[in-house]
């Protein structure tokens, strides 16, 4: 979200945000005006961060220079009182230390928030975008996410995932129209039991997909965001960076030379894809949730106009505003029709058997 007017005060800041025109009066902790003041610095304003997070509240903290007036930009991540701050803390630090995240630069576990280097001139990674190196290198750095060993306890997926698959079941068995979405409930249990049974668990960053939590600053990526990450299966992970993103064979093909740094091997290759899927349906899954009270207007006639999510690279599809139910409940279904299509493949078919085996 943007942010139209910032007033500071002595004790706080005030932040205006224009989509809900809704003042937000914040005090701003002490530590960040002492760190400010360790570096010449002083606080401009405070806008809110784009994205949507059920674990805290981001923003985009504008300081300048004392000596030159120059301008310097922090993510401030402050945690709400429910939630576990360590977990997230540590993580993103140690990315941060190995180079694949922007690093924090001021933390205060008792307040629970932190300050985070900003990626000047970032936007969120697309396929039209970037350059193949960088896509290759978004590869190597989730294969290091994977492969980090953290010295605490990541939370366990299953749980979290276990009260998304619960809710999205309360509001399937709500609205009638929208008992379809029960096959993607069917869809996410279906692979799951294929990963359960082909493949180990490690650390996983569990909200891959979209490329939304992969900046690109025209240099190179960073990965960020890791407030769902906890013990999973990390075919997730790439499955759905490849799917959700719409990639074309060539460029799935650098992102998974760069993961792999060489060959995969048959089974690895049936994982991927059928990784691929399981992104679409947990994607769908996860949109579900998103969705209130149903429009009059999403009727059998809404969903039967809706063609599968590979349509919007050549024009035939549309995506709605997904701030509007109807935006929410079109890309969820784009992204089950695109599942069950590519569950009825010859690739797919294949992938089972090697599987199954």
């Amino acid at each position: 979200m943007g942010c139209t007017k910032s007033v500071e005060t002595n004790d706080d800041i005030t932040i205006k945000d224009r989509p809900k025109e809704k003042i937000i009066h914040r005090n701003v902790p002490e530590n960040i005006k002492h760190f400010l003041k360790e570096k010449n610095q002083e606080l401009v304003k405070l806008e809110s961060s784009a994205g949507h997070s059920i674990f805290g509240e981001s923003f985009i903290l504008e300081a300048k220079s004392l000596s030159d007036n120059s301008p310097i930009r922090y993510m401030y991540r402050q945690f709400k009182p429910i939630r576990d701050f360590e977990w997230e803390c540590y993580i993103s630090k140690e990315m941060g230390e190995i180079g694949v995240s922007p690093k924090l630069v001021l933390e205060n576990h008792k307040a629970k928030f932190w300050l985070q280097e900003f990626i000047e001139n970032s936007i969120i990674l697309r396929p039209i975008e970037y350059d193949p190196k960088s896509l290759k290198q978004t590869g190597e750095y989730l294969q290091k996410f994977h492969s980090f060993s953290p010295k605490i306890k990541p939370p366990d997926s299953y749980e979290f995932f276990g009260r998304v698959k619960a809710n999205a079941l309360r509001i399937i068995g709500k609205h009638p129209i929208l008992s379809r979405f029960k096959r993607t409930i069917e869809g996410v249990d279906q692979i799951l039991k294929i990963f359960e049974k082909n493949c180990e668990k490690c650390l996983c960053h569990n909200d891959f997909g979209y490329g939304a939590n992969t900046l690109w600053d025209k240099k190179r990526p960073w990965l960020i965001d890791f407030e769902f990450s906890g013990i999973f299966y990390k075919y997730f992970d790439i499955g759905a960076f490849i799917s959700l993103l719409i990639m074309t064979e060539e460029d799935r093909e650098l992102f998974l030379e760069g993961y792999y740094g060489g060959k995969r091997s048959e089974k690895e290759e049936a994982l991927v894809y059928i990784g691929e899927i399981y992104g679409l349906y947990k994607y769908s899954m996860f949109a579900i949730n998103l969705i209130g009270e149903v429009p009059e207007d999403v009727d059998e006639k809404f969903f039967d106009s809706i063609l599968e999510i590979n349509q919007l690279r050549n024009g035939k599809e549309k995506m709605e505003k997904t701030e509007t139910v109807r935006g929410i409940i079109k890309k969820a279904y784009m992204m089950l029709k695109q599942a069950e299509l590519n569950m009825q493949t010859e690739k797919c078919k294949n992938a089972m058997k090697i599987l199954e085996a």
